[in-house]
Protein backbone atom coordinates (compact mmCIF):
# COMPACT_ATOMS: atom_id res chain seq x y z
CA UNK A 1 0.00 0.00 0.00
CA UNK A 2 1.21 3.56 -0.72
CA UNK A 3 0.15 7.06 0.11
CA UNK A 4 -1.47 9.08 -2.64
CA UNK A 5 0.69 11.87 -4.03
CA UNK A 6 -0.14 14.97 -6.10
CA UNK A 7 1.64 13.37 -9.06
CA UNK A 8 -1.02 10.65 -9.41
CA UNK A 9 -2.68 10.82 -12.82
CA UNK A 10 -6.48 11.23 -13.06
CA UNK A 11 -8.18 7.86 -12.90
CA UNK A 12 -5.29 6.20 -11.12
CA UNK A 13 -6.08 4.25 -7.99
CA UNK A 14 -5.55 6.26 -4.85
CA UNK A 15 -5.24 5.08 -1.29
CA UNK A 16 -5.25 8.20 0.86
CA UNK A 17 -4.60 7.24 4.45
CA UNK A 18 -4.59 9.82 7.20
CA UNK A 19 -2.16 7.65 9.11
CA UNK A 20 -0.24 4.64 7.85
CA UNK A 21 2.11 3.05 10.36
CA UNK A 22 4.19 0.37 8.73
CA UNK A 23 5.66 -2.63 10.49
CA UNK A 24 8.45 -4.77 9.18
CA UNK A 25 5.92 -6.23 6.79
CA UNK A 26 4.69 -3.34 4.57
CA UNK A 27 1.26 -4.98 4.15
CA UNK A 28 0.50 -4.68 7.85
CA UNK A 29 -0.97 -1.27 8.46
CA UNK A 30 -2.81 0.81 10.99
CA UNK A 31 -5.01 3.37 9.28
CA UNK A 32 -8.14 5.49 9.58
CA UNK A 33 -11.30 4.65 7.69
CA UNK A 34 -11.82 8.18 6.37
CA UNK A 35 -9.66 7.60 3.29
CA UNK A 36 -9.74 3.90 2.52
CA UNK A 37 -12.01 2.13 0.05
CA UNK A 38 -14.26 -0.76 1.15
CA UNK A 39 -12.74 -3.07 -1.44
CA UNK A 40 -9.29 -2.52 0.05
CA UNK A 41 -10.60 -3.48 3.48
CA UNK A 42 -12.15 -6.63 2.02
CA UNK A 43 -8.80 -7.49 0.46
CA UNK A 44 -7.12 -7.06 3.85
CA UNK A 45 -9.74 -9.32 5.43
CA UNK A 46 -8.99 -11.99 2.86
CA UNK A 47 -5.31 -11.87 3.82
CA UNK A 48 -5.94 -13.66 7.09
CA UNK A 49 -2.26 -13.83 7.95
CA UNK A 50 -1.84 -10.06 7.55
CA UNK A 51 -3.14 -8.22 10.67
CA UNK A 52 -4.35 -4.62 10.40
CA UNK A 53 -5.98 -1.96 12.55
CA UNK A 54 -8.87 0.12 11.24
CA UNK A 55 -9.97 3.20 13.17
CA UNK A 56 -13.57 4.35 12.57
CA UNK A 57 -15.33 7.58 13.55
CA UNK A 58 -18.90 6.53 14.39
CA UNK A 59 -20.09 10.12 13.88
CA UNK A 60 -19.46 9.72 10.13
CA UNK A 61 -22.17 7.50 8.56
CA UNK A 62 -19.94 6.43 5.67
CA UNK A 63 -17.32 5.12 8.07
CA UNK A 64 -19.79 3.55 10.47
CA UNK A 65 -21.46 1.73 7.59
CA UNK A 66 -18.28 -0.32 7.09
CA UNK A 67 -19.10 -2.30 10.24
CA UNK A 68 -22.11 -3.92 8.55
CA UNK A 69 -21.27 -3.67 4.85
CA UNK A 70 -17.68 -4.90 4.99
CA UNK A 71 -17.15 -6.71 8.29
CA UNK A 72 -20.69 -8.03 8.75
CA UNK A 73 -20.71 -7.54 12.51
CA UNK A 74 -23.83 -8.43 14.47
CA UNK A 75 -26.51 -5.75 14.42
CA UNK A 76 -26.67 -5.64 18.23
CA UNK A 77 -22.95 -4.90 18.46
CA UNK A 78 -23.24 -2.23 15.77
CA UNK A 79 -26.16 -0.67 17.64
CA UNK A 80 -24.08 -0.58 20.83
CA UNK A 81 -21.40 1.48 19.07
CA UNK A 82 -23.97 4.27 18.61
CA UNK A 83 -25.85 4.01 21.90
CA UNK A 84 -24.31 6.53 24.35
CA UNK A 85 -25.70 4.58 27.33
CA UNK A 86 -24.12 1.25 26.44
CA UNK A 87 -22.50 -0.25 29.52
CA UNK A 88 -18.92 -1.44 29.45
CA UNK A 89 -18.82 -5.10 28.48
CA UNK A 90 -17.05 -7.93 26.73
CA UNK A 91 -19.05 -10.15 24.40
CA UNK A 92 -17.89 -13.00 22.21
CA UNK A 93 -19.48 -13.39 18.80
CA UNK A 94 -18.77 -15.89 16.08
CA UNK A 95 -15.23 -15.09 15.00
CA UNK A 96 -14.58 -11.91 16.98
CA UNK A 97 -14.72 -10.25 20.39
CA UNK A 98 -16.67 -7.06 21.05
CA UNK A 99 -15.40 -4.79 23.84
CA UNK A 100 -16.94 -1.55 25.11
CA UNK A 101 -14.73 0.72 27.21
CA UNK A 102 -15.13 4.18 28.72
CA UNK A 103 -12.20 6.57 28.84
CA UNK A 104 -12.10 9.60 31.13
CA UNK A 105 -11.31 12.96 29.59
CA UNK A 106 -9.34 15.05 32.06
CA UNK A 107 -6.92 17.92 31.54
CA UNK A 108 -4.64 18.28 34.59
CA UNK A 109 -3.40 21.64 33.29
CA UNK A 110 -6.79 23.32 33.68
CA UNK A 111 -7.86 24.92 36.97
CA UNK A 112 -9.54 22.42 39.24
CA UNK A 113 -13.22 23.41 39.14
CA UNK A 114 -14.79 19.95 39.12
CA UNK A 115 -16.28 20.40 35.65
CA UNK A 116 -13.36 19.23 33.53
CA UNK A 117 -14.46 15.59 33.59
CA UNK A 118 -15.93 13.75 30.66
CA UNK A 119 -16.47 10.15 29.62
CA UNK A 120 -15.90 8.95 26.06
CA UNK A 121 -17.08 5.57 24.85
CA UNK A 122 -14.65 3.41 22.89
CA UNK A 123 -15.58 0.14 21.17
CA UNK A 124 -13.19 -2.55 19.95
CA UNK A 125 -13.79 -5.46 17.57
CA UNK A 126 -10.99 -8.01 17.94
CA UNK A 127 -10.88 -10.50 15.07
CA UNK A 128 -8.42 -13.12 13.86
CA UNK A 129 -6.49 -10.67 11.70
CA UNK A 130 -7.98 -7.27 12.47
CA UNK A 131 -8.68 -4.76 15.20
CA UNK A 132 -11.47 -2.26 14.59
CA UNK A 133 -11.72 0.68 16.98
CA UNK A 134 -14.92 2.74 16.93
CA UNK A 135 -15.45 6.07 18.65
CA UNK A 136 -17.16 9.42 18.04
CA UNK A 137 -14.82 12.24 17.20
CA UNK A 138 -11.23 12.30 18.40
CA UNK A 139 -10.10 9.66 20.88
CA UNK A 140 -6.98 10.50 22.85
CA UNK A 141 -6.66 6.86 23.93
CA UNK A 142 -6.52 5.69 20.31
CA UNK A 143 -4.03 8.42 19.44
CA UNK A 144 -1.78 7.39 22.34
CA UNK A 145 -1.99 3.73 21.32
CA UNK A 146 -1.15 4.57 17.71
CA UNK A 147 1.81 6.64 18.83
CA UNK A 148 3.04 3.72 20.93
CA UNK A 149 2.64 1.34 17.99
CA UNK A 150 4.53 3.73 15.73
CA UNK A 151 7.47 3.57 18.15
CA UNK A 152 7.28 -0.23 18.43
CA UNK A 153 5.81 -1.62 15.18
CA UNK A 154 7.04 -5.12 16.02
CA UNK A 155 4.31 -5.42 18.68
CA UNK A 156 1.81 -6.69 16.13
CA UNK A 157 4.08 -9.66 15.44
CA UNK A 158 4.11 -10.58 19.13
CA UNK A 159 0.38 -10.92 19.66
CA UNK A 160 -1.51 -9.89 16.54
CA UNK A 161 -4.67 -7.75 16.84
CA UNK A 162 -5.03 -8.65 20.52
CA UNK A 163 -1.69 -6.97 21.18
CA UNK A 164 -2.98 -3.83 19.48
CA UNK A 165 -6.12 -4.03 21.61
CA UNK A 166 -3.87 -4.14 24.66
CA UNK A 167 -2.27 -0.86 23.59
CA UNK A 168 -5.71 0.78 23.49
CA UNK A 169 -6.77 -0.67 26.84
CA UNK A 170 -3.48 0.36 28.40
CA UNK A 171 -3.94 3.91 27.07
CA UNK A 172 -7.48 4.02 28.49
CA UNK A 173 -6.22 3.03 31.95
CA UNK A 174 -3.23 5.39 31.78
CA UNK A 175 -5.59 8.34 31.36
CA UNK A 176 -6.88 7.70 34.88
CA UNK A 177 -3.50 8.33 36.49
CA UNK A 178 -3.62 12.16 36.10
CA UNK A 179 -6.97 12.01 37.90
CA UNK A 180 -5.36 9.91 40.62
CA UNK A 181 -2.53 12.44 40.96
CA UNK A 182 -4.98 15.34 41.22
CA UNK A 183 -7.04 13.55 43.89
CA UNK A 184 -3.87 12.62 45.78
CA UNK A 185 -2.64 16.22 45.78
CA UNK A 186 -6.02 17.51 46.92
CA UNK A 187 -6.37 14.96 49.71
CA UNK A 188 -2.80 15.59 50.90
CA UNK A 189 -3.44 19.33 51.00
CA UNK A 190 -6.63 18.87 53.00
CA UNK A 191 -5.14 16.27 55.31
CA UNK A 192 -2.14 18.42 56.28
CA UNK A 193 -4.00 21.72 56.33
CA UNK A 194 -4.81 23.73 59.44
CA UNK A 195 -8.17 22.59 60.77
CA UNK A 196 -8.68 26.03 62.30
CA UNK A 197 -8.62 27.54 58.81
CA UNK A 198 -11.45 25.43 57.44
CA UNK A 199 -14.15 27.50 55.78
CA UNK A 200 -16.81 27.18 53.10
CA UNK A 201 -14.15 27.38 50.36
CA UNK A 202 -12.38 24.40 51.89
CA UNK A 203 -15.64 22.49 51.95
CA UNK A 204 -16.22 23.34 48.27
CA UNK A 205 -12.77 21.94 47.47
CA UNK A 206 -13.58 18.77 49.42
CA UNK A 207 -16.75 18.32 47.36
CA UNK A 208 -14.87 18.81 44.09
CA UNK A 209 -12.21 16.27 45.02
CA UNK A 210 -14.85 13.80 46.14
CA UNK A 211 -16.77 14.28 42.89
CA UNK A 212 -13.59 13.68 40.90
CA UNK A 213 -12.69 10.53 42.85
CA UNK A 214 -16.21 9.09 42.72
CA UNK A 215 -16.57 9.74 38.98
CA UNK A 216 -13.23 8.06 38.23
CA UNK A 217 -14.05 5.05 40.41
CA UNK A 218 -17.53 4.67 38.94
CA UNK A 219 -16.02 4.69 35.45
CA UNK A 220 -13.09 2.31 35.93
CA UNK A 221 -14.65 -0.19 38.37
CA UNK A 222 -16.74 -2.13 35.81
CA UNK A 223 -13.83 -2.09 33.35
CA UNK A 224 -11.72 -4.07 35.79
CA UNK A 225 -13.93 -7.09 35.03
CA UNK A 226 -13.33 -6.60 31.30
CA UNK A 227 -9.55 -6.54 31.71
CA UNK A 228 -9.71 -9.55 34.00
CA UNK A 229 -11.63 -11.52 31.37
CA UNK A 230 -9.21 -10.49 28.61
CA UNK A 231 -6.29 -11.54 30.82
CA UNK A 232 -7.66 -14.93 31.88
CA UNK A 233 -10.32 -16.04 29.41
CA UNK A 234 -9.19 -18.82 27.14
CA UNK A 235 -9.92 -17.89 23.53
CA UNK A 236 -8.15 -18.37 20.22
CA UNK A 237 -8.49 -14.64 19.47
CA UNK A 238 -6.14 -13.69 22.32
CA UNK A 239 -2.76 -15.35 22.45
CA UNK A 240 -1.04 -16.34 25.66
CA UNK A 241 1.51 -13.55 25.17
CA UNK A 242 -1.26 -10.94 24.78
CA UNK A 243 -3.02 -12.23 27.91
CA UNK A 244 0.14 -11.51 29.90
CA UNK A 245 -0.04 -7.87 28.83
CA UNK A 246 -3.75 -7.69 29.66
CA UNK A 247 -2.85 -8.88 33.16
CA UNK A 248 -0.66 -5.81 33.48
CA UNK A 249 -3.59 -3.60 32.46
CA UNK A 250 -5.77 -5.40 35.01
CA UNK A 251 -3.16 -4.78 37.72
CA UNK A 252 -3.05 -1.08 36.86
CA UNK A 253 -6.84 -0.83 36.99
CA UNK A 254 -6.90 -2.63 40.34
CA UNK A 255 -4.25 -0.30 41.72
CA UNK A 256 -6.25 2.75 40.65
CA UNK A 257 -9.41 1.37 42.26
CA UNK A 258 -7.59 0.55 45.51
CA UNK A 259 -6.10 4.03 45.62
CA UNK A 260 -9.47 5.67 44.95
CA UNK A 261 -11.04 3.56 47.71
CA UNK A 262 -8.36 4.74 50.13
CA UNK A 263 -8.83 8.34 49.03
CA UNK A 264 -12.59 8.00 49.42
CA UNK A 265 -12.09 7.03 53.07
CA UNK A 266 -9.70 9.94 53.63
CA UNK A 267 -12.11 12.34 51.96
CA UNK A 268 -14.95 11.02 54.13
CA UNK A 269 -12.82 11.49 57.26
CA UNK A 270 -11.88 15.01 56.20
CA UNK A 271 -15.51 15.81 55.51
CA UNK A 272 -16.50 14.48 58.93
CA UNK A 273 -13.74 16.54 60.54
CA UNK A 274 -14.92 19.66 58.74
CA UNK A 275 -18.53 19.08 59.76
CA UNK A 276 -17.51 18.32 63.35
CA UNK A 277 -15.38 21.46 63.53
CA UNK A 278 -18.20 23.52 62.01
CA UNK A 279 -20.64 22.05 64.53
CA UNK A 280 -18.26 22.86 67.41
CA UNK A 281 -17.91 26.41 66.20
CA UNK A 282 -21.66 26.75 65.93
CA UNK A 283 -22.16 25.30 69.42
CA UNK A 284 -19.57 27.66 70.87
CA UNK A 285 -21.12 30.68 69.16
CA UNK A 286 -24.56 29.62 70.37
CA UNK A 287 -23.29 29.32 73.96
CA UNK A 288 -21.58 32.69 73.84
CA UNK A 289 -24.60 34.53 72.49
CA UNK A 290 -26.92 32.70 74.88
CA UNK A 291 -24.71 33.67 77.81
CA UNK A 292 -24.62 37.28 76.68
CA UNK A 293 -28.40 37.34 76.32
CA UNK A 294 -28.80 35.78 79.77
CA UNK A 295 -26.41 38.22 81.45
CA UNK A 296 -28.02 41.34 79.97
CA UNK A 297 -31.54 40.10 80.67
CA UNK A 298 -31.70 41.62 84.19
CA UNK A 299 -30.72 45.02 82.78
CA UNK A 300 -33.56 44.94 80.27
CA UNK A 301 -36.20 43.66 82.71
CA UNK A 302 -35.46 46.06 85.57
CA UNK A 303 -34.93 49.00 83.23
CA UNK A 304 -38.30 48.33 81.61
CA UNK A 305 -40.02 48.60 85.00
CA UNK A 306 -38.35 51.88 85.88
CA UNK A 307 -38.89 53.19 82.41
CA UNK A 308 -42.66 53.12 82.82
CA UNK A 309 -44.51 56.22 83.93
CA UNK A 310 -45.70 54.61 87.17
CA UNK A 311 -45.34 56.29 90.55
CA UNK A 312 -44.51 54.49 93.75
CA UNK A 313 -41.85 52.08 92.45
CA UNK A 314 -39.27 51.07 95.10
CA UNK A 315 -36.29 53.40 95.27
CA UNK A 316 -37.77 55.62 92.60
CA UNK A 317 -37.40 58.67 94.84
CA UNK A 318 -34.32 57.60 96.80
CA UNK A 319 -31.05 59.54 96.42
CA UNK A 320 -28.61 57.61 94.20
CA UNK A 321 -31.42 55.31 92.98
CA UNK A 322 -29.73 54.93 89.58
CA UNK A 323 -26.55 53.47 91.04
CA UNK A 324 -28.48 51.25 93.43
CA UNK A 325 -30.53 49.79 90.57
CA UNK A 326 -27.37 49.28 88.45
CA UNK A 327 -25.73 47.47 91.34
CA UNK A 328 -28.76 45.20 91.72
CA UNK A 329 -28.70 44.42 87.99
CA UNK A 330 -24.97 43.63 88.10
CA UNK A 331 -25.49 41.39 91.14
CA UNK A 332 -28.26 39.44 89.42
CA UNK A 333 -26.13 39.04 86.24
CA UNK A 334 -23.18 37.87 88.34
CA UNK A 335 -25.38 35.31 90.07
CA UNK A 336 -26.59 34.04 86.66
CA UNK A 337 -22.98 33.83 85.51
CA UNK A 338 -22.05 31.68 88.51
CA UNK A 339 -25.02 29.38 87.84
CA UNK A 340 -23.99 28.97 84.18
CA UNK A 341 -20.42 28.19 85.21
CA UNK A 342 -21.49 25.69 87.83
CA UNK A 343 -23.71 23.87 85.34
CA UNK A 344 -20.91 24.01 82.73
CA UNK A 345 -23.12 25.83 80.28
CA UNK A 346 -20.47 28.44 79.70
Amino acid sequence: MRLATPQDKPGAKRLEYVTTLRTRDPHRNVFHASNVRPDEIRRLLDLKADPFWLDIDSAVPEQHGLLADVFGFHSLAIEDTLNPRTRVKLEEYDGYLFVVLRAMRFDPEKPFDGRELGVKKLCLFIGPNYLVSVHAGVSSSVNLAMAQFEREPELIEQGGPARLAHLVCDAVVDEYFPILDRVDAGVDRLEHGDMDQLDHRTFDEILKIRRLAFAARRSILPQRTIFDALAHRSTALISGDARLYFRDVFDHAQRIIDSLDAYRELIANTTDSYLARSSMRMDYATKVFSAIATLVLPFFVISEFYGMNVRGLPLSSAPGAFWIIVAVEVAISGLLLLILRKRRLL
